[in-house]
Order: structure tokens, then sequence, then C-alpha cells
């Protein structure tokens, strides 16, 4: 930032931020080709520098008014428009600009704000990864504050699954990113198509070798495209990929042979992907779209512009953190689709979802990285509705769990959706894989997966069914019976609103513009901070002055009695803040009001009791049905989920089985801990002694509902401790004492082996070894807690049922 910043708008340099940028990439890819082109003492890009009176391209940067006549002729040497500048002027500026600090910045041997000199170089563009580059967009190009950048693991994870080594006799997937941004999807996966093209030559000729120019630039040409509106963008893809490309050459090859075409003007587009997709002939024409689209939310007005096309306007924070106002244009099929609500909150990223799919060929792929909420986790079924049945969605990739930590600075729930241009079917169950944990080791960071994550969900399901996302979200199982059990009952709001005909809303927002209020003007007021878990605090009570409200509040929910209830799970999850007043008191709008008449005190007081003695399964149900709990925000419970709770009108509704009440205390325990990171996660942590008894008290109770009997059950034998893993042994027979776990210090390699599978670079899978001996069920976890949750014994048993049915049946 502070090379680029140095000769943006100054006196020695006078370059608009455009030409800066545009500077920066080509001074970066020129010395990655210099350094690679000086490799092994051939020398071939000294002898180009050499001819240009110069000994290296720090030297030219130096030497004003020499580096746009370089520029030219690089841009004749290798062809393709690549050096090229916009017009004269900006020649000039830059022929006229002082690079002293970008010469420093690519000789890096100077501390480029002190000016002190290091005794070796800092760092080298010879190996420089290819992926960097979408860093430097990230870090130098595009400063938006409020911009979102897909970090390589996520985009490596996406592409591996999109282009899977299965399908590696396949050498030619046309790909596009729709809104490409750095390149950083389109190098993964050109370099994807240059490892097929490698191993096709290896079965044809058994060398292995990689193509030349040639075939490189074919490759590109045929399989990989790209639209952006941002002009910098596209420039910075075009050398993202020019770098990739280098990268699999030798020094030789690219100063003597490698010539660029127009391959790059054609194949990367600066423009709205809207106008783009409005004027294409590349209708169903691509194997693949990838990507990570714009998550912008429209207001559209029915406004049009003189071309007939509906305005779609958004807000976003420049580089000083302002917002300005942003304009796209959309035809009249979208607008009409923005009428019917099937975009929920007009969200971009669900209508280049949706206009991609024209661009596939039959049975091509869609793989976008999509905003969780609008997604999975809306109460609008509107968008599933219209677009699950016309593709064949096969996979989610849900990345809820990480969002506080998959994307820098930026807290967005994300998820990646799979969906084949596919006659749609609906015996077809699709995978919803929630992914909790991240690890890192030496070389990168990766995810982690392991069995209880995957949840398999039918297509009427992910069609219609409101809770089941959720549900699979905080662990899946048999959570999502219950949370339709307790569906099934009366709610709050029907209770106090449509039976009882009582006040309920939120309090006041706060304007400095708006009308005096006079039930709010010179009446004690209740600060959000006053209503606790532990009921009201009067020392946050204080009378007001003169209020004024951006909207007309209903003045009734200010009078006694009532019962206010915050807006929020309560802290860390152990209560939601409750309490009940008898004064007229006012609050802003984070609290919600259930006021009645005098005359109905006693059930007013009874609704009181109810919310305080049946706080924790209200927790419960409210974080597996809640659309933003979890999923946008922290701890933040909207009132329309506290009007959704239960209120049965038989109490006995409510009374929890062994199974349910377990389920219940291990989500609010372990599972709502979403923005904990992996390392601190509660159930992460080592499962100690008394964990597996409990895991082996659950799994023993379950199964001998069904084997118990003649004196003969299933019991917890044995516990061995090895090192990374413990291994529970289950017998079935007559009842004996559990004994110490045994402690072994033997090698578990072999284990490892089995239970770790780096399922790709990016992706590493825990499988969980189950062995049937006889009467004996083993288990072979590695010893985070998670594995031996009482919850997941219950998913454990049910599996050991259904292998029952097969092959799995104690001896009487």
């Amino acid at each position: 930032i502070f090379v680029r910043n140095s000769f943006i708008k100054t006196k020695t340099t006078n370059l608009s931020e455009e030409t800066a940028n545009k500077l920066l990439v080509f001074s970066i890819l020129i010395k990655y080709l210099e350094e690679r082109g000086n490799e092994n003492e051939n020398f071939f890009a000294k002898d180009f520098f050499q001819e240009s009176g110069a000994n290296t391209f720090c030297d030219v940067l130096r030497q004003q008014g020499q580096l746009v006549p370089l520029f030219e002729k690089l841009s004749n040497k290798f062809n393709g428009r690549i050096f090229e500048f916009a017009n004269e002027a900006e020649k000039t500026n830059v022929a006229n600009a002082n690079l002293e600090r970008l010469a420093d910045f690519l000789d890096a041997d100077v501390e480029l704000q002190s000016g002190q000199g290091y005794l070796w170089r800092k760092y080298s563009f010879n190996h420089l990864p290819v992926e960097l580059i979408s860093t430097v967009y990230e870090t130098f190009l595009n400063e938006r504050k409020d911009a979102v950048y897909t970090p390589e693991f996520l985009v490596n994870t996406l592409v591996d699954e999109s282009m899977p080594p299965s399908d590696i006799d396949n050498a030619s997937v046309k790909t596009i990113d729709v809104s490409c941004g750095s390149g950083i999807f389109l190098v993964s996966a050109f370099k994807r198509l240059v490892q097929r093209h490698r191993y096709k030559e290896f079965k044809e000729t058994g060398e292995l070798k990689s193509p030349n120019s040639e075939k490189l630039l074919e490759i590109i040409k045929e399989n990989i495209f790209g639209v952006d509106i941002e002009e910098d963008a596209v420039r910075l893809t075009v050398f993202s990929l020019c770098l990739a490309l280098c990268d699999e050459l030798k020094p030789q090859e690219i100063w003597k042979e490698l010539k660029f075409n127009d391959t790059f003007k054609i194949n990367f587009k600066q423009k709205n992907f809207f106008e783009y997709i409005e004027n294409t002939d590349n209708f169903g024409m691509f194997d693949l779209v990838i990507g990570n689209p714009p998550f912008i939310s429209l207001t559209i007005k029915g406004e049009k512009d003189k071309d007939g096309n509906y305005i779609g306007k958004y807000k976003e924070k420049d580089s000083n953190g302002k917002k300005v106002e942003k304009v796209v244009r959309i035809n009249d099929e979208i607008y009409q689709k923005t009428k019917k609500n099937i975009f929920p909150d007009n969200q971009t990223a669900l209508i280049f979802l949706d206009l991609s799919s024209n661009l596939l060929k039959e049975n091509g792929l869609l793989c976008l990285i999509m905003p969780s909420a609008p997604l999975l986790y809306n109460n609008s079924f509107e968008f599933r509705k219209y677009f699950f049945p016309k593709m064949q969605v096969s996979q989610i990739l849900d990345f809820t769990n990480l969002r506080q930590f998959l994307f820098g600075k930026a807290s967005v729930a994300t998820s990646a959706i799979f969906a084949h241009k596919q006659i749609h079917d609906e015996e077809k169950p699709l995978v919803h894989v929630t992914i909790r944990r991240t690890k890192t080791d030496e070389e990168k960071i990766f995810f982690e997966i392991d069995k209880y994550d995957f949840h398999y969900v039918s297509q009427r399901s992910a069609i219609n069914d409101k809770h089941v996302w959720k549900c699979n979200l905080l662990g899946g199982g048999r959570i999502h019976s219950l949370i339709e059990r307790l569906s099934a009952n009366r709610t709050i709001e029907q209770f106090a609103k449509d039976e009882q005909k009582w006040e309920v809303g939120e309090g006041y927002i706060d304007s400095k513009t708006a009308p005096e209020r006079d039930y709010l003007s010179h009446k004690l007021f209740l600060h959000a901070d006053g209503l606790t878990e532990n009921g009201i605090n009067s020392s946050y009570i204080e009378k007001q002055g003169v209020v004024r409200s951006h909207r007309k509040t209903n003045p009734k929910i200010f009078e006694p009695p009532h019962i206010l209830i915050k807006e929020n799970i309560g802290k860390n999850s152990k209560k939601i803040p409750i309490g009940f007043s008898n004064e007229y008191l006012t609050f802003k709008q984070t609290i919600v009001s259930i006021t009645s008449p005098k005359t109905n005190l006693v059930k007013l007081s009874e609704l009181y009791k109810y919310l305080e003695n049946y706080n924790s399964i209200l927790r419960f149900f409210a974080a597996s049905i809640s659309n933003v709990y979890l999923v946008s925000r922290a701890s933040y419970l909207p009132k329309q989920d506290i009007m959704n709770l239960p209120y049965p009108v038989d109490m006995e509704e409510l009374n929890l089985s062994f199974v349910e009440q377990i389920l219940c205390d291990d989500v609010l325990e372990f599972y709502t801990e979403i923005d904990t990171e992996s390392s601190e996660a509660k159930f992460n942590k080592k499962a100690e002694k008394e964990d597996l008894l409990a895991f082996g008290v659950v799994f023993n109770k379950l199964l001998n509902s069904v084997y118990g009997k003649s004196g003969k059950s299933f019991y917890l034998k044995k516990i061995y401790d090895l090192n990374d893993f413990y291994i529970t042994e289950f017998n079935y027979g007559e009842n004996v004492v559990e004994e110490e776990p045994e402690k072994r210090d033997e090698p578990t390699e072999h284990i490892k082996s089995l239970a770790e599978n780096a399922y790709s670079t990016n992706v590493s899978i825990i499988r969980v070894l189950k062995l049937y001996e006889k009467n004996k069920v083993y288990f072979i976890k590695p010893k985070a807690l998670r594995y031996w949750l009482r919850s997941t014994a219950i998913k454990d048993a049910d599996e050991v049922f259904s292998d029952s049915l097969t092959q799995f049946v104690p001896n009487a």
C-alpha cells in the first residue's frame, strides 16, 4: 500500500489511481519474467534489458523516460497487447513519473519507509506463488471497505470438487467466472487443465512433460473465460493467467518462444454481468461456471433508463469508508422475478446464480459461493422453489460456522452450491456438508470434515422444509424430528395476539429530526443493558426528557402490566433475558413487550412463568429455527423468532424424552459456539474418562432398548487410550464393571492412516472406524470431545441399528 500510494497523485508522479494500479501489476509481471529469465545463469532476460541500455528492469524504472519505450518493446516481443497503456496522456504521465520507490520495492533490499538498506534481498519474484496475485488485488487494487475476497484454500477446494481427479481424462472443461476479480478461480482451473493435458500426453507417449507455450495459450483460449465490472479486475485476471502460464515454461521458452495472442482480449470482458448476459451469444457454451459473485441487496423501485432497462441501486463504501451510490441495470425478466420475491432482498448473488445457468451446456455445472442466509436460512422459499427444480442441486458446502474466520475482517456466512443443468430428479438427495473447522499445518490451511458433518437432504425437504438446514448446522440427526414436533404447538404469537388480542411490539427508534412523542417524553426509560438474564435491573431505569422517535410506535406496549423480552439469546446462551413490570416503562427497539389488560394479569403472569421455567428448551428451539441467530448475528434473536416460540395448550408437550434432552443440552452447550475459533471450541477439547463413560451410558441405553433381554445387554467393557485415539469396546452379554482406561504407548500411524483421509490438497476427512466382532462393537475415534458427546452416541447407536438390519445382530 505504501509503495502504491507513493506514486498516486503526488508532486513527483501525478499518476491516477487506475494508472498506478496498472503500473504496479505490469511491474510485478515484468520482474517475475526477469527473475525467471535469469535463473541457472542463462541470462535470457538480462540480454534483453542490456539491449535497452540497462542491466535490470529496476535500472529502467530509475531512468526517467525509459519505461514507456520498454513497455512498447515488451508488448511487441510478447504480442497480445499485454503491456499497452490506454492513451498518449497516460504514457506521458508514466514517462515523467519518479518511480524510485517502485524500484526499491522490486529490488527488495531497501526498507521502503525508512530507506534503510538490507544486507540481502527480503523476497524474490522468481518464487512468487501465482495465487499471491489475489492478495495484490486485495491489498493494492481495491480498497473498498466492504469488499470480500476469496481465500486460496477455499478456491482450491471448490475447483477440486468441480474438476475432480476422477474426471482426469477430460482435458477440456470450458470454464467461466462471472465475477472474476483477481482471477484466482480461473488460475486454479487453468492449472488443473494443464495437469490433465500433461497426463494425457503421458498416456499417449509415456513421457511426462509440460505443454509448450502454444498449447498453454490454446488451453486458455478454448477453456478459460472471465467477466468483471472492474477494469482493474479484468487486467489482473489476465496478468494472473500470464504468470500461471509462464510458471509452466522454462526461462528459455519464455524469452525465446512465448508470444501472447488476442485470447486475453477476446476471453476476458470488462462488463457489468447483467449487461453481459443480455448481449452474449455464449448461452449453452460452458461446462463450468464458477466463482464468488458480489453479495449486494438492490433497491429496485421500477425506475427505467433511456434504453428501457430497470434501475437497481445499492451503496458501497469507497476507500475512505464513505458510502457512495452505485447503479446496475436489469432486464424486464429479472425485474418481474424481483416483484414476485424470487430473490430475497433482491440479492445479486442469487440473480447471478439464476442467470449463470443459461451459460451452461447440458450436464454443465454451476459452482458459486452464495450468502447462506438468503439461500438456506430465510423464511422465503420462493427462490428454492423456483431454482432447485430447474437444476439438479447435488451438494451444498455450508461455511456458515466459519463466518467469523473465513473472509478475514468480513463476517459473512457463505455456502457453495453445486448445481448441474439436468432434468430434476426428486429421488436423488443432495449432500449438505456443515463445515465447522479449519486447521493449519506448516504448509497450508485446510478444512477438516468428519462423517458427522455430512447430512443427506431429500430434494423435497431442500425445497420445502423450514428447519432442515438449521438443524443440520446444529448437528443434525434427530434434532429435526424434535423441532418438527415442537413446531406443531401453538406459538406465543398465536396465544398473545390472536387469542388474547394483547398488544405486542418492539420499542422505539431514536431520531433527531422526528416529532416529539408524548408517550415517550418525561417517562421512565429502561436501558437495554438493564434487561438481564436475572430480570430487570432497576439501576438502569431513568426518567427521560424530550424524546423524538423515528417511527410512531404503539403507545400501549409501554403500559403495564407487561412482559419485556430482550431480542437476545442471552450471554453465553444461558438464558433469554426477560422481565415482568407493573410500571409504565419506555424502551428502544431491542426490547419486545407483551402487554395485557390488568384484567388478564393472571394469564400474563402464567406466560411469564412459562418463559422462566422453560427457558432452556425455548433457547434450543430458537437456536434451531432462527434465520438470524448463528447465521448473521452472534446473539441477536429477532422479534419474530421470539413470537414463534411454542406455547402449548398442554405443557406435557414440552416434556422431553431421554434422547431429546440430550440433544437440547448438547446444542446449547457445544453447537452454539459458532463464533469460537476451532482451537478454542469446547467440543474440540480432549474428551476425558467421564465423557467416554457418559457416551457409553447413552449408547448402551439405546441399544438395550431393543437388544436388552434375559440378563444380557450391551455394556462398555474397555477403553483403550492410544496417543491421539480412544478405542471403546462394547460387549453384549452379562454386564461387568467397566475398567479404567488402559493407556498404551503403541504407535498409531496405522490407525491414523485409516482415520485421516487427505481427500484433496485442501480437505481432510476424518473417518470414524467402527468394527463388529461377534457380540462386540468397537469405535476408534480421535480424542476430541465432539466424537464422544452424548448426542454423538445417539447418532452412532442409530447407525448400529441400521447396520444390524443387514449384517450385525448380537447372539442371544
